[in-house]
C-alpha cells in the first residue's frame, strides 16, 4: 500500500513538472483583499477595505516562461466613500524550481487601472476619476499542485507609476492633478490576502 502511495506522489510530482512546459495555456482567477486602519487624533479611526477580482489568460512561450493578459475589477471602501477600480495589464513571468512542484517566480508588467467615485453633498454632485499607469517588477511563489492546477501569491513588488486625478461637479472641471512615484512594497501573504489559482491545459 505504501508503495502505491509513493508511486502516486511521484506521478503527481512529475505531472506538476510538466505544467510549466512550452505550449501550456493558463486561465487564472485572482483575489486580493486588504484592510487598513489609520488612527487620526480627533477624528477616530479611518478604516479602508480593498477587494478585487481578476481574470487572466496566458501561455508558456518557453519552458518556465509565461506571458499573459489580465483584467481586474474591485472596490475600495472608506468610512464615507466607495471607489470602483477596474483595468488590465500585460505581464511576463519566469519560474525557478525550488523543490519538486514549488517554484519561485520573477516578472514584470505594464498595467492600467482606473478609479472612479462620486458623492452628493447638498446640491452638488462631486465625481472623481484617477487614471493610473504603471511599470512594475515583482516576485513570489507558485505551487504547481497538479498538471492542471497551480496556486500563486506575490511577495514583493517595485514599480514606477504615473497617475492623473480629475475632479468635477456635475461634469464641470474642479481640479486636475498629476503624480509620479516609485513604490517598493510587500504583498500576498505578507500584508494582505492575495492569491491566484491557475487552471492549466
Amino acid at each position: 500500500m505504501i508503495k502505491y502511495i509513493l508511486a502516486a506522489g511521484l506521478l503527481m510530482t512529475s505531472l506538476a513538472g510538466m505544467a510549466q512546459t512550452k505550449g501550456t495555456t493558463t486561465l487564472g482567477l485572482g483575489i486580493v483583499s486588504s484592510r487598513s486602519t489609520i488612527k487620526a487624533e480627533g477624528y477616530g479611526d479611518l478604516k479602508t477595505t480593498n477587494n478585487a477580482f481578476s481574470l487572466g489568460f496566458g501561455g508558456f512561450v518557453a519552458d518556465n516562461v509565461k506571458i499573459g493578459i489580465e483584467g481586474l475589477y474591485g472596490k475600495t471602501k472608506g468610512d464615507e466613500s466607495e471607489m470602483k477600480v477596474y483595468g488590465g495589464k500585460l505581464d511576463y513571468q519566469r519560474y525557478y524550481p525550488i523543490v519538486r512542484s514549488l517554484y519561485a517566480y520573477a516578472g514584470g508588467e505594464a498595467a492600467y487601472l482606473k478609479n472612479e467615485d462620486s458623492q452628493v453633498q447638498g446640491t452638488n454632485r462631486y465625481e472623481r476619476s484617477i487614471d493610473n499607469y504603471g511599470l512594475n517588477a515583482y516576485g513570489g511563489i507558485t505551487w504547481f499542485m497538479s498538471e492542471n492546477l497551480a496556486l500563486e501569491t506575490r511577495l514583493l513588488s517595485a514599480g514606477a507609476n504615473y497617475s492623473v486625478n480629475k475632479e468635477t461637479n456635475f461634469g464641470q472641471p474642479i481640479s486636475r492633478t498629476k503624480r509620479q512615484n516609485f513604490d517598493l512594497s510587500t504583498g500576498g501573504i505578507i500584508n494582505n490576502f492575495a492569491f491566484k489559482v491557475y487552471f492549466l491545459f
